[in-house]
């Protein structure tokens, strides 16, 4: 049990870039990068073998990286941010490698359900702790001051901030990582479980999705996916979802309205409101909308206003002249790419994450297929609202033993088959 408590706040710091205040700006998972750098070289036992998903994955990133030096030498900048992607790629890769031999040495394989269930069990444990850091002021400070940066240390525990902080990651990068988390819960739901099984499933489901639209409204796209994906696996097959469904919606029921007192419904009354605004605004005014998607129309209004831009971009991600400002004063992710190296760079980058996204795809069992479709179908539409970039996510899945699992018992079977024609030819000769 602690090895396994263990392997989850590793991918907790995988998955979300915790960086400890004492060290600034090194993330957690830069550090087992260093060390599964370190394992690599000096253990004999350890060996590490790059296959063609992981190529393919870094030529279309060296893609994009090419098309940042270009635009930076065309515009006569010095942006960095895309430049940085090879530094981030590397140090990931080596930290997904760390988790998941861990995960190996521990359950002996590696595989989609593993790495999913260890992913989940880290955005469960983000809203978890999200949630106590507002329940217990004093927890809250501490996680704050400690494991958070400075610039979005505000105090949740003096009620400063207007939504759920998090741990290691803030705002839209939660709900990115609560909507992927969501579509893997959806994704086991497809498989027949106990009923116990999946109405743990379905709570937590609806735990991510409550606390996490309370982080970052974000995540309501997760949530519409995942019920699209739901419908697509089932077929209109709902009857087996009715019994956890309705225990569910109980257990929530009776949580929110007999167990909680109500000082601490009351705690949570405005992060509520903040997480599901567009339901209120509709009970008011009839319109479902919100303050973000309003700023997300004026801010679609924001496009370049020469061909020049267009093609190559003018060199900027973020404000040169405003720190912590996007460049256009533009938050939508297909615009800042265009701003910055053009519309052909903005087509590399998308193939760049569709690639690791796909890649880990082919790692793993096939029955997986439409899940990782369906994620390449949410970055594209995350993208409309903010820059996506999914390699914290998926990268774990590049590792992933399924395919060569899958490959050995078709081979097993093969020889199986041919032991049984030779003993029956035998038998009748």
């Amino acid at each position: 049990m602690i090895k396994k408590i263990l392997i989850l706040l590793f991918t907790f710091c995988l998955v979300y870039p915790v960086v400890f205040r004492f060290l600034p700006n090194v993330a957690f998972r830069t550090i087992y990068g260093i060390i599964g750098t370190l394992i690599l070289v000096f253990s004999k036992k350890q060996q590490l073998v790059i296959g063609n998903n992981v190529l393919k994955v870094v030529y279309a990133l060296l893609a994009v990286l090419i098309f940042a030096i270009v635009s930076n030498i065309v515009n006569g900048t010095t942006e960095s941010q895309f430049i940085y992607l090879i530094y981030s790629f590397i140090l990931v890769f080596l930290a997904a490698y760390v988790v998941t031999r861990m995960i190996k040495s521990v359950h002996k394989r590696v595989d989609f359900d593993l790495i999913s269930t260890y992913i989940i069990a880290a955005a469960t444990l983000q809203c978890l702790l999200s949630a106590l850091m507002v329940l217990i002021p004093s927890f809250g400070t501490f996680m704050l001051e400690t494991l958070t940066k400075p610039e979005s240390a505000g105090s949740v525990a003096a009620g400063k901030s207007f939504r759920l902080l998090g741990v290691g990651a803030q705002f839209v990068t939660l709900g990115i990582i609560n909507s992927f988390a969501l579509l893997m819960i959806v994704d086991k739901l497809k498989d027949k479980h106990s009923i116990k099984t999946t109405l743990l499933l379905f709570l937590l489901f609806i735990f991510i999705t409550i606390i996490g639209s309370m982080m970052s409204r974000t995540t309501i796209l997760g949530v519409a996916i995942g019920l699209v994906l739901m419908f697509v696996f089932n077929r209109f097959q709902i009857q087996r979802y009715i019994k956890p469904i309705i225990f569910g919606a109980f257990f929530v029921a009776l949580l929110y309205f007999v167990a909680l007192p109500a000082s601490t419904k009351a705690k949570f009354d405005n992060y509520f409101e903040f997480g599901f605004e567009m339901f209120y605004t509709y009970d008011k005014g009839g319109e479902l909308t919100t303050t973000s998607t309003d700023e997300l129309r004026e801010m679609l209004l924001i496009q370049p206003d020469n061909w020049k831009t267009w093609l190559i971009g003018d060199g900027y991600f973020d404000d040169p002249f405003r720190p912590f400002f996007y460049y256009k004063d533009t938050d939508v992710g297909y615009f800042r790419l265009i701003f910055y190296f053009g519309i052909f760079g903005c087509i590399i980058y998308t193939y760049y994450q569709y690639q690791i996204i796909w890649q880990a795809n082919l790692r793993t069992n096939r029955k997986h297929q439409v899940f990782f479709i369906f994620c390449f179908i949410l970055f594209l539409i995350l993208s409309i609202k903010v820059f996506v970039e999914v390699i914290s996510v998926f990268m774990m899945f590049l590792f992933s033993e399924d395919e060569i699992e899958s490959n050995d018992c078709m081979q097993d079977t093969g020889s199986t088959q041919r032991h049984r024609l030779i003993k029956k030819n035998y038998a009748t000769s």
